[in-house]
């Protein structure tokens, strides 16, 4: 099965301090068609930080030894090389589109966003970027469109996903709400088609952002739809 739209819900900021958050899920249901399930993210104290809902549909089996991929990824070390910020880890290029003392025009058009390179860890066993990876640089992308990012914090987020990306990933976002206590944002995903398993990600930052501007001519491969409260 491969996600459809995942709605995340954030309910009180995540800790800080190095505690482990459980992840609880169940099944709403299933068919021979695709189905739809629920998770929380609880802290020790039974705190629920998060709430999601995913839709999957069915696409045939899954290639030989994608479970055990999905299994040796999840099993990765995490060492020194991984305590960054999440930004980094997904090695985000080009932030900022605003100035910080600016608040965005509330018109139609999109402006550019940050944009990702190919990172083999958060590709799927079938050369594709995970959805996961790719809802984690939704909500980074979006953030970055408001002008003052410290001061809020991400409410919620809903993605859809529309086609595959074996690709770098660009962004683009338009705000379509700029005020004291809400931010409303969306943003549109769009990546180069490239060869699974090619050396794209080694691509200097004037190559790939060439690359990715030719990728705004196609389909996006996922939206989103991004709301932020004040930042607690």
């Amino acid at each position: 099965m491969v996600t459809t739209e995942l709605q995340l819900n954030f309910l009180v900021p995540p800790p800080i301090d190095g505690v482990v958050l459980e992840a609880w899920t169940r099944s709403g249901f299933v068919d021979q068609r695709g189905g739809v399930s629920f998770g929380t993210l609880r802290g020790p104290d039974g705190t629920e930080h998060v709430h999601a809902v995913g839709w999957f549909q069915a696409v045939g089996p899954s290639p030989a030894g994608a479970l055990d991929h999905f299994h040796s990824m999840g099993a990765l070390p995490l060492g020194p090389e991984s305590n960054v910020s999440l930004d980094t880890l997904l090695g985000m290029r080009s932030q900022a589109w605003s100035a910080a003392d600016e608040k965005p025009a509330n018109d139609e058009g999109f402006l550019r966003g940050p944009d990702f390179p190919v990172i083999h860890e958060f590709m799927n066993r079938n050369g594709t970027v995970h959805g996961g990876a790719i809802t984690m640089m939704a909500g980074l992308a979006a953030k970055a469109a408001i002008p003052t990012p410290e001061n809020f914090d991400l409410q919620s987020l809903r993605m859809v996903f529309l086609r595959p990306s074996t690709g770098p990933i660009a962004t683009r976002a338009r705000i379509r709400h700029a005020g004291r206590s809400l931010y409303i944002v969306d943003l549109e995903l769009f990546s180069s088609r490239t060869t699974p398993g090619s050396t794209t990600s080694r691509a200097s930052d004037t190559d790939m952002r060439e690359d990715l501007d030719k990728a705004f001519e196609s389909k996006p491969i996922a939206q989103a739809h991004a709301i932020f409260r004040p930042a607690r």
